[in-house]
């Protein structure tokens, strides 16, 4: 073996990077690479962390979603992503009524909004917060190719230092770290590395699962199949199954009538009712529409409260911008080795 891609969330990951740094000769082999699946847990919590009071908190009181928490573990991504997602589509519709076409241009309309606070944080929540993150997951789910691993590289530029403003420590360093792995890769290992970022048990295209969320889902099978005796032995047996039993599965859809993917048979929850009852909020909190976002004000639509300037998104955004170069260096100036594998 020459060399391993070795793919595991932010602990694995920096443990790796780590390790590398103690001996880079004895480890030239190891290409540590950031699961994809945490990575997006992690950006749905910036998101979070940076809209909470704003916009996430309010609607949540508003319509009794008991369960949305401003800290919320990974574990509970699912509850979490599907409350973001129905309010992301829910002010994304309203402010689609509200600026029709020119929507598609927002910065027009950010300087329509340039004097209401509330109006530039709705803005900021659709735009520079949720359609970079809806791009990340789309990405990850579409089958893997050159073109799409540039465009996910971008987004961790992005979030480098968006996590830095959200005080993630962790995942800030992080970005840095995956971008000058594979910066530094060869071009043949950067070759295979755009066709296995991702991959589907069952084949499926558009389909595509990152490859920490492919070793979680492997666990789940796993531990479905050994049950609650899970000796060494009955592992050992058992757990090879799963190569088998998900042929069988792909082998199955690919037979059955009508085996196009219908979200309605996934199990969740369906969001229009949700997005509605967002909806409605909205234009009852803002009933003039486009003339109520124009107008200048700096108080909270959703709850009356006044915005510092210090604390709106877009300034907490900035100050983190502005020492992007200092830390950058900072980060880049703490690697100690260079991979041997760039230059053979």
């Amino acid at each position: 073996m020459t060399h391993a891609f070795v793919v595991g969330d932010e602990q694995t990951f920096q443990r790796m990077i780590h390790m590398k740094q103690l001996d880079k000769f004895a480890y030239s082999w190891l290409i540590p690479m950031p699961g994809e699946f945490h990575m997006a847990c992690h950006m749905l919590h910036c998101e979070y962390r940076l809209f909470y009071r704003a916009i996430l908190k309010p609607v949540a009181v508003q319509t009794h979603k008991t369960n949305i928490h401003h800290d919320h573990k990974v574990q509970q991504f699912n509850v979490h992503e599907l409350y973001y997602l129905t309010v992301v589509q829910a002010v994304w519709t309203f402010l689609e009524e509200c600026f029709g076409e020119d929507l598609k241009m927002w910065r027009r309309a950010l300087v329509e909004c340039e004097e209401n606070y509330f109006a530039k944080t709705l803005l900021y929540f659709v735009f520079d917060g949720a359609l970079p993150y809806l791009m990340w997951r789309r990405l990850v789910r579409m089958p893997p190719s050159k073109e799409r691993r540039t465009d996910l590289n971008k987004i961790y530029r992005l979030y480098a230092w968006r996590y830095v403003a959200m005080n993630k420590t962790n995942y800030g360093p992080l970005c840095f770290h995956a971008l000058y792995m594979y910066e530094n890769l060869t071009a043949p290992l950067q070759d295979v590395w755009d066709k296995v970022y991702n991959a589907s048990i069952k084949g499926h295209p558009g389909r595509n699962v990152a490859l920490d969320h492919l070793m979680e889902k492997i666990n789940r099978m796993a531990k479905q199949l050994v049950g609650t005796s899970a000796t060494e032995d009955r592992i050992a047996a058992i757990v090879p199954e799963i190569n088998v039993v998900a042929k069988i599965e792909t082998a199955h859809d690919l037979l059955t009538p009508g085996n196009a993917f219908n979200p309605l048979l996934t199990g969740k929850p369906r969001l229009e009712p949700d997005v509605e009852a967002v909806l409605q909020l909205l234009r009852v909190w803002l009933p003039r529409g486009k003339a109520d976002l124009t107008a200048p004000g700096r108080n909270n639509a959703l709850t009356g409260e006044y915005m510092r300037t210090s604390k709106t998104p877009w300034k907490r955004l900035k100050k983190a911008k502005n020492k992007w170069r200092e830390y950058a260096t900072e980060k880049l100036n703490q690697f100690n080795f260079t991979a041997p594998y760039v230059d053979e």
